[in-house]
């Protein structure tokens, strides 16, 4: 079958025989060989009128359902959701390929089973189960009586740098490196979108930058250019071309300069976005402020991922508080008769006079509404303000 295959650009084209001999090209549309394969052998049964051969009949095996999700159905999707589809793929053939498709139910929950076994995590599994119910669906399978449900709860990750272990890590870096840094903590972006920057995204005049947008079209992105970034790029400006490309092997280049400088946290490029977010919230930047220089159209991955708020943050909002934090100095119990005096008494006796302590609360009580209305108490505790 090699011989009748053809690589033209990314996509493989076909030819074969009609029943008088004479010799047809097509093209498979397909970047996959063995998808390729698969396709060419559905031309072959649709002109032999052999079982199968409808043009809207589904594939005969799992593999060839993956391989044309892969190759046909993601044309909508960013290189990194197919590239996440083909991984996922892998697992599924491994374990599904020999089997009857489509699976039945009790063989995906086999599966379901033997992967955690072999200690995949729980989310790897449900991204697996999501792939192929979406190659079942494209191959006009009904993909419930295959694939069981699977909920995972999502606990997401809250790693980010403060400013000193920011300085710290790019101390430590290659000057290359240290710009894919900078620009990814000051713009936001994600790593596929840093690799992509070019000199032409950056409008010095208007003091902006474009981020490409690598996951969804409404992704792309202009925002300001940041001081910090602006004064850091110009000493390398240039007319055109890349600013960094791509960084390889991102995950363990972060890892190794954050343990030579002793930065006790596994830093991945999405932590770096993270940084952005983080720093922005700390700061008291509204959540769809932040969504909308990180790419997302509504702020909810902001306050459920990426805006993680740090324990001074949260000391500032405390203060916000009726008195903020001198209100404990302003109203003090009597001195003549300390909280501390005060002996406890028995459900029998007598409360204490009121007027033996002062409160810390600002008004009389109300008590517990009842059949519709609230009732006025006198006030149990007097109120002395300092002077």
């Amino acid at each position: 079958m090699s011989d009748r295959l053809q690589k033209r650009g990314k996509v493989y084209h076909c030819w074969f025989y009609d029943k008088n001999g004479v010799q047809i090209k097509r093209s498979t549309k397909c970047t996959d060989r063995r998808a390729a394969e698969e396709v060419l052998r559905q031309f072959e049964r649709a002109i032999t009128g052999a079982p199968g051969a409808a043009a809207h009949q589904t594939t005969a095996t799992l593999e060839s359902a993956l391989s044309n999700l892969v190759n046909m159905g993601c044309g909508d999707l960013s290189p990194a959701t197919v590239s996440m589809y083909l991984q996922k793929s892998g697992h599924l053939v491994r374990l599904l390929g020999a089997l009857p498709f489509p699976p039945p139910l009790t063989d995906v929950q086999e599966y379901i089973n033997t992967r955690k076994n072999e200690g995949a995590h729980l989310e790897t599994i449900r991204k697996e189960l999501v792939t192929l119910r979406r190659a079942l669906i494209l191959a006009n399978i009904e993909p419930h009586g295959h694939v069981p449900q699977f909920k995972v709860r999502y606990v997401p990750r809250d790693t980010y740098l403060t400013l000193d272990e920011f300085q710290r890590l790019i101390s430590t870096l290659e000057p290359l490196r240290q710009m894919w840094v900078i620009l990814a903590v000051f713009t936001g972006g994600r790593d596929s979108e840093i690799d992509a920057l070019a000199w032409e995204h950056i409008d010095w005049g208007q003091k902006t930058i474009l981020l490409p947008g690598t996951k969804t079209n409404k992704s792309r992105r202009r925002i300001p250019l940041h001081p910090v970034l602006a004064e850091y790029l110009s000493a390398s400006r240039q007319k055109s071309g890349v600013i960094v490309g791509e960084w390889g092997n991102v995950w363990r280049g972060l890892q190794s300069a954050c343990a030579r400088v002793g930065i006790d946290k596994h830093i991945t490029p999405n932590d770096l976005r993270r940084t952005f977010a983080s720093w922005l919230k700390q700061k008291g930047v509204d959540s769809y402020h932040v969504a909308q220089l990180l790419g997302h159209s509504t702020s909810r991955m902001v306050e459920l991922v990426y805006g993680k708020i740090d324990q001074p943050t949260l000391k500032r909002a405390m203060d916000q508080l009726p008195g903020g934090d001198k209100f404990c100095t302003k109203y003090v119990l009597d001195s003549a008769a300390p909280v501390s005096s005060v002996s406890p008494v028995s459900r029998s006796e007598n409360v204490q006079p009121a007027e033996t302590l002062v409160s810390t609360v600002l008004g009389g009580g109300i008590e517990p509404p009842t059949r519709g209305f609230s009732v006025r108490l006198k006030p149990r505790l007097k109120l002395r303000s300092v002077k």
